[in-house]
């Protein structure tokens, strides 16, 4: 209960924070003063030349008879000649026309609720003109009124006028925007998790985000060009407004079924509220609008005595309705107070804003608490069924990543369909035990799976910690995915990490007197296509395309040229600018079933120290052999090979390259610059 006091005074506190950052624009002191007199001249349509002659008689504001129709004229006194002042008129009016005579020319300016706020003179809700500099020095200012009581303007200079508006646009803004978040929130919430209750908050929310918007006549600024009549545009709103109101609290309270006698009256109500709202949209009929303020106070009248027993039967909902509907009376009644009487402080003005927050807010409360315990009643059994669907696909991420399922946009794999895919640009990681038949003789079956888990164990987190995705293992071989579009970096380091974890698992067998492993890594990046593939009741993830194949045909090469990493130019090329690898470009190949050549480039960061220093001193004397190889200069590729090879009897590539030119200068084919190697 403390609890529950605690929140319903915050809220009533954002609503009166609401209620002042409303009233405090209309606060806002003003610059100058102006006289308003209304023509009384007898003429039945007096013009512009009938008021401004000299004698033209005008009596003081509110002495005059009541017409639709009329001239004021404005004198004003400011404190500052040569300043730039604007001139509002303080309540609505159907058209304003303000008419001055400038050099002898007369000109017009037309404002007012009949005017699309784009056409106006000044984008202003209500009627406002800039002073003509003769005004300011004393000349009066003419207005042509029709539509609406005589009223009061008020002057303000254009920098001061201009910043209220600001001002006012925002703070109305900011509580319109979240009263409709509200209101759609809870409207999607029941498109979501179904319920009535959500269905008619949301929808009452949203109509008095609907009534506000016609009340302050912001209707004109969501469509600046179009003249929204403010009579039809109130009336719809409260119609549509008394109908949510009345599902609102009917459902919260189940009327229908406990309180029949008191259901009927407030359908009643609502009726009436409806058909005077609909009526008053009519011209003939708008006067009827200043009577819905009152239906509504009647309507709230009978809520808050239905939501009181409501209470005593104890319902616990009850409370949260007749504290949102008790505020939103008292805001509403505050508000028809200060129209009556104007003398009232300004914050009454806003009180139908500040109820209507406090009411949402508090009705979002007790649409919270219901969803609260309606949850905590389920809340074991839910948590044993989450904690068996987490372990369900704890075990199927074993056998599908869910990186793979993230890529094919599922979110879980029982939504997997035979033939989902996705194309994506991909760096592919093929990594073997090399020799692996010859180590397999040797040991017996269960010591074979031993092995191979024990080798693909330390692979796998390597991959997962750089951000790839072990697709599928092959045997003695691993198949790795890189998705994106700047992954080779992320793939380079994890092969890298690959063979750092190889030697780690050598020094292990070596003290336990067994013999050393060596891995091959092959890497390639391009499109490929990601999806399922199979038959209904057998299917697989996997990942095919040209890149694949050639990634793994990469692989097979290691071990041909006694090179631990091996890499295309489509991955070292797109290697980041902070990843410094030892690197030597080996020529262009074409492996076996593929007639595009590829630049192949040895990455040798894994190597033991002294040959990776071997290899770094050499790199330019290299680069040159490569280059006489790749030019048909075999002869001179064979010798240069040959002398790196002998200073570094490891360096593979050395080797293999020597070895190659002296066959290719033996067989005396066409040489192209591209060598095709067989290898599968």
């Amino acid at each position: 209960m403390r609890r529950l006091v605690l929140t319903l005074l915050a809220t009533l506190g954002a609503a009166l924070l609401v209620a002042l950052l409303l009233a405090r624009p209309v606060l806002v002191s003003e610059d100058g003063t102006a006289a308003v007199s209304v023509y009384d001249g007898g003429a039945a349509h007096a013009t512009f030349a009938d008021v401004s002659r000299t004698g033209a008689r005008f009596v003081p504001l509110g002495t005059n008879a009541p017409s639709d129709e009329r001239w004021v004229r404005l004198e004003l006194l400011v404190p500052d000649r040569e300043d730039h002042y604007v001139v509002e008129r303080v309540e609505p009016v159907g058209e304003a026309t303000l008419v001055a005579d400038l050099n002898g020319q007369p000109i017009e300016a037309h404002s007012g609720d009949r005017v699309p706020l784009e056409l106006r003179p000044i984008p202003s809700l209500n009627a406002s003109f800039e002073v003509p500099p003769a005004a300011v020095r004393g000349a009066p200012l003419y207005i042509h009124e029709s539509g609406g009581a005589p009223a009061p303007y008020r002057v303000l200079t254009t920098a001061d006028f201009y910043a209220e508006v600001g001002t006012v646009r925002i703070v109305v803004g900011l509580y319109l925007g979240v009263l409709l978040a509200v209101g759609v929130y809870h409207l999607l919430m029941f498109g979501v998790l179904g319920g009535v209750d959500l269905l008619a908050f949301g929808a009452y929310a949203s109509t008095l985000a609907l009534l506000e918007l016609a009340r302050t006549r912001y209707v004109d600024v969501l469509f600046p060009m179009t003249a929204v009549d403010p009579a039809l545009a109130i009336g719809i709103s409260w119609a549509l407004s008394g109908l949510a109101g009345y599902a609102v609290f009917a459902t919260f309270l189940r009327l229908p079924a406990t309180q029949l006698r008191l259901d009927g009256a407030l359908r009643a109500t609502t009726a009436v509220l409806v058909v005077l709202a609909l009526l008053s949209t009519l011209p003939a009929l708008h006067v009827l609008g200043a009577l819905l303020a009152f239906v509504a106070l009647a309507w709230l009248a009978l809520a808050l005595a239905g939501a009181v027993q409501a209470v005593r039967a104890g319902q616990r909902p009850a409370v949260f309705t007749l504290v949102a509907f008790g505020g939103l009376f008292i805001g509403l009644a505050a508000a028809q107070a200060k129209a009556l009487w104007p003398g009232l402080p300004e914050l009454a003005g806003v009180g139908f804003e500040a109820g209507t927050a406090f009411g949402a807010l508090t009705l979002a409360l007790g649409i919270g608490e219901r969803i609260r315990s309606a949850n905590e009643s389920r809340d074991l059994a839910q948590r044993a069924a989450i904690e068996d669907a987490r372990s369900l696909n704890v075990a199927y991420a074993r056998f599908v990543p869910r990186e793979f399922l993230e890529l094919l946009g599922r979110r879980d794999i029982r939504d997997v369909q035979l033939g989902d895919q996705v194309q994506t640009e991909t760096t592919i990681l093929f990594a073997d035990v090399r020799s692996f038949t010859t180590l397999s003789e040797t040991m017996s079956p269960s010591d074979t799976f031993r092995f191979l888990n024990g080798v693909l164990a330390r692979i796998g987190p390597v991959v997962r910690a750089h951000d790839g995705i072990v697709d599928k293992f092959l045997g003695d071989a691993i198949m790795a995915l890189f998705p994106g579009p700047d992954t080779a970096g992320a793939a380079v380091r994890a092969a890298l990490e690959i063979q750092r974890a190889a030697d780690a698992l050598n020094l292990e067998r070596a003290q336990r007197g067994r013999a050393p492993i060596a891995l091959g890594v092959g890497l390639h990046r391009g499109s490929t296509m990601l999806g399922t593939i199979g038959e209904a009741e057998r299917m697989d993830g996997s990942v095919i395309g040209d890149t694949v194949n050639l990634a793994s045909r990469v692989e097979g090469l290691t071990k041909r040229y006694g090179a631990r990493i091996l890499a295309t130019e489509a991955v070292y090329a797109t290697l980041p600018p902070d990843l410094a690898v030892l690197a030597r470009p080996l020529g262009r190949v074409a492996v076996a079933g593929k007639r595009v050549s590829v630049a192949l480039v040895e990455i040798a960061d894994a190597d033991p120290p002294a040959l990776r220093e071997a290899k770094a001193a050499a790199r330019a004397r290299f680069a040159l052999a490569v280059a006489a190889l790749t030019a048909g200069a075999f002869a001179d590729a064979e010798a240069g090979f040959a002398a790196l090879a002998a200073e570094a009897p490891d360096d593979g590539p050395a080797a293999f390259l020597r070895d190659r030119a002296a066959e290719l200068r033996r067989l005396g084919a066409p040489w192209d610059g591209v060598d095709t190697l067989l290898v599968k």
